[in-house]
């Protein structure tokens, strides 16, 4: 991508255009300094857009001459045509941005092309919308090379004295009439000059800029590197800074670069080493060592000045566990030595199988394999697993499981009993038939409840209708789910809620078992059984129910 300026292009880098005489751009977007042969600047980029922009919204460029001299004149002498006397339907905002980055005096415009961004983007918000005219002076009066009309000095004493006796109000009137030509042919004279100097001055710019060399100095001393340039017809300035890796007084780096411009800079900065100075050492405990050296290295050590021991340790493998220097104390990266020692991975312990253990033996069993469970990862919930003051779940690592050493989020889940709402009870389904009468049927019946998910219960073939006893336990929050599949296909649905279960326990015989009165028939339909209330989603079986005691 090759920048340019939007009059006479520069392309300021080391691959810098060639000119053959002629000028690249337009006049008509020439920025006063331009034209003046003044150094431009971004400033004038921002003049330059604002001639863009006028012509965008008025259709018409701001100055137009017979000559490109007499369009350079106007960029230096006269003020624009508004842009809203043009073309009314302008937003008095746009024309405040446009008037404001015209200015012919570089500090009366936009600070820089930030600002005007920032004033573009909000130029057309409701909030603006009846923005007042901003005012400028006519003519910018800081700008000094400005066309002046020069006042006339009179001296009009004159009028004061008496005509003496010789005849001297004669020769005062002969006096008076050749000032006012005089005063006339000066003026004449001052606008003549300051044509032929602007005139001079853009034959100057047309014509090709001569190739500026600045010298490479990166790497020299800094003495030398300041004479070569000196020499070279550059003013320098200097800029010391640390540097692990430079010595002391050798230049880093130079700006601008070295190259061909055609601009001569206006300085060249030059950032010159003053050593490693004073390093102070990070805090690198708790870092993996790969980090560490990482950072070592960007300071300038090698590799080999970084001495490791690797100890046993519970830490994560490759963690800095100590270092010398310490954090804070102050080393030199060429010269000093670092002492880590990192931790070493340990051979993993295999995790025993806890289920089914009491708290304390499950505890014995993780000391002798030098594991151990924090207080506050023992858990006590109800279970229907295991009775009270049993293990049930062990987490996150299953029997058999790689442990590191010392692992300290070993949780164990002990059990505290059934819940108290627990209910156990017995489902007499209705009688179940084979797919065909005589032919034989496989009837699959699982169970989700508040025990366990599609737990089996039992798996029987048939060939005629047969009634199934399926236990099932219930709590006031989980209602059990029967299902029954013939041949692999759901043949029916039943639902045992814990109201239904209360509905039971009062029973004078808890553990019998009504014969169901609704009677299946071979296709798998039922009628409505009598059933206690709370029913499920499908025709419900007589309930017996056996009474879990309170806990």
């Amino acid at each position: 991508v090759k920048v340019a300026d939007f009059g006479i292009a520069r392309a300021i880098s080391t691959n810098t255009i060639t000119y053959s005489g002629s000028v690249i751009g337009s006049v008509h977007y020439f920025s006063p300094e331009h034209a003046k042969g003044t150094p431009a600047g971004a400033k004038s980029d921002l003049y330059s857009l604002g001639v863009v922009i006028y012509q965008m919204m008025t259709g018409k460029l701001p100055f137009s001459g017979e000559s490109p001299v007499s369009v350079a004149l106007k960029h230096l002498q006269e003020n624009v045509e508004e842009p809203r006397k043009i073309n009314p339907l302008i937003p008095q905002s746009v024309e405040n941005i446009i008037l404001r980055a015209m200015r012919k005096n570089p500090d009366s415009r936009y600070r820089s092309a930030k600002d005007m961004l920032a004033d573009l983007e909000t130029c057309l918000r409701p909030e603006r919308r009846n923005e007042p005219k901003t005012m400028f002076a006519d003519i910018d009066e800081d700008d000094v090379e400005r066309t002046r009309v020069v006042p006339a000095i009179r001296d009009d004493s004159y009028l004061s004295r008496k005509s003496d006796k010789s005849g001297n109000s004669a020769t005062t009137s002969i006096k008076r009439k050749w000032v006012k030509p005089t005063i006339w042919a000066c003026v004449f004279i001052l606008i003549v000059v300051g044509l032929l100097f602007a005139a001079q001055q853009v034959k100057r710019m047309a014509a090709p800029l001569e190739d500026i060399i600045i010298p490479n100095v990166e790497t020299q001393d800094v003495k030398l590197a300041e004479k070569t340039l000196t020499d070279a017809g550059f003013e320098v300035k200097i800029e010391r800074r640390t540097d692990p890796v430079v010595v002391k007084d050798i230049v880093i780096d130079q700006d601008p670069s070295s190259g061909i411009v055609k601009v001569m800079p206006e300085l060249i900065i030059l950032a010159v080493s003053d050593g490693p100075g004073e390093v102070v050492m990070d805090n690198y405990a708790g870092k993996l060592l790969s980090e560490a050296l990482s950072s070592l290295k960007a300071l300038g050590m090698d590799e080999a000045q970084v001495l490791v021991d690797f100890v046993p340790s519970d830490q994560p493998k490759d963690e800095i566990l100590e270092q010398l220097p310490v954090s804070g104390d102050p080393f030199n990266p060429k010269t000093d030595t670092v002492h880590f020692n990192v931790a070493e991975k340990q051979e993993q312990i295999l995790m025993p199988n806890l289920v089914g253990k009491k708290l304390d033996a499950a505890k014995s069993m993780l000391t002798v394999r030098g594991l151990s469970v924090s207080e506050g990862n023992i858990l006590t919930r109800s279970s229907f697993e295991q009775p009270e003051g049993v293990i049930y779940k062990q987490f996150p690592y299953n029997p058999d499981d790689e442990v590191d050493p010392g692992a300290k989020d070993i949780v164990l889940y002990v059990s505290s009993g059934k819940p108290t709402d627990a209910g156990e009870a017995v489902f007499s389904l209705p009688p179940i038939p084979p797919a065909k009468e005589g032919e034989p049927s496989t009837v699959l019946i699982q169970v989700t409840d508040a025990q366990s998910e599609n737990r089996v219960v039992l798996t029987e073939q048939i060939d005629t209708a047969k009634i199934f006893n399926v236990p099932v336990v219930v709590t006031k929050n989980k209602s059990a789910k029967v299902q029954v599949l013939r041949d692999n296909t759901l043949f029916e649905t039943y639902t045992f809620t814990y109201e239904m279960y209360l509905n039971t326990i009062n029973k004078p015989s808890p553990t019998a078992t009504p014969t169901p009165t609704a009677t299946p028939s071979l296709d798998g339909a039922s009628t409505s059984p009598q059933v206690p209330a709370g029913g499920g989603e499908s025709a419900d079986p007589v309930i017996g129910a056996t009474e879990t005691p309170a806990q």
